[in-house]
């Protein structure tokens, strides 16, 4: 398995930098989408498999004209998106109870939130790449991080399994330990400021601002994936890319860091 992980890492990271550098927006628009397809069509599966069954269909149709209008649209347009998914699915919803296909039950308002939540959980909040690419500087934002989250995740993975002894959360994730957890913290501070000097000239101290709290969001939504996957019962939520299992294992510390470096950018005019 480790020996697949670091194959499969020299053949996509040479691809990914290759696309992020050489390659236009639409190029990376169509793959963070079909990344946040994958990952939503993941999300579903994982929420039917203990929870209830999510308006598949309904979700995916919306999921891509969420990331179209996330690349294409102003935020009017963005909002009729979003207002015009809500109202569709609640339609379903309402035309299913109706239909009497579903008792009045919380198993009816189970699937509708499923939906939602894929929506929100793994759409919108990936997609905000495409928001981060569309910067002044943003092939360097997408790069930096995507850097602190990959170094986080090695750092805490080797820290851990070196020198963990305490655990971090034993419900959750039984093999992630508070040293792991730290080692990967400081890792994501190191390799933001090792960005700010080869390739992103930041002021010093938005850099390690930065990757300390990228560093905490990565390691935040790794955990949330994994609750995730702990009530489903299932170990990955794929088995598309090998040695990572699914799309949604790769991307799930991006769900939180994407957006938050986004905003952090704009606040600050950087």
């Amino acid at each position: 398995m480790h020996s697949k992980r670091i194959l499969t890492a020299l053949i996509f990271i040479p691809l990914f930098i290759l696309l992020v550098l050489k390659g236009g927006f639409l190029p990376f628009w169509l793959l963070v989408t079909v990344a946040a397809l994958i990952g939503l069509q993941e999300f579903y599966a994982l929420w039917a498999e203990k929870i209830a069954q999510p308006y598949k269909i309904l979700g995916l149709l919306s999921g891509l004209i969420l990331c179209w209008s996330m690349g294409w649209a102003d935020n009017s347009g963005l909002h009729l998106v979003l207002s015009g998914s809500i109202l569709v699915i609640l339609w379903r919803c309402l035309r299913r109870a109706q239909a009497g296909e579903k008792d009045l039950s919380p198993q009816l308002a189970l699937e509708a939130a499923g939906t939602f939540l894929g929506l929100f959980y793994v759409v919108w909040l990936l997609g905000h790449f495409i928001w981060l690419r569309r910067l002044s500087q943003g092939r360097e934002a997408v790069f930096l991080v995507c850097l602190i989250n990959a170094s986080c995740d090695t750092l805490a993975y080797y820290v851990g399994s070196t020198i963990g002894r305490r655990r971090l959360a034993v419900k959750i994730s039984p093999k992630k330990s508070i040293e792991g957890a730290i080692g990967g913290w400081l890792g994501s501070i190191l390799m933001a400021y090792l960005a700010g000097l080869c390739f992103y000239p930041l002021p010093v101290y938005h850099l390690i601002a930065l990757g300390a709290i990228l560093g905490l969001a990565a390691q935040t939504g790794d955990l949330i994936e994994s609750l995730f996957k702990r009530i489903a019962q299932i170990k990955d939520s794929g088995r598309i890319i090998p040695g990572h299992g699914g799309m949604l294992d790769r991307v799930d510390s991006l769900l939180f860091s994407a957006p938050i470096a986004y905003y952090y950018l704009k606040l600050f005019n950087l």
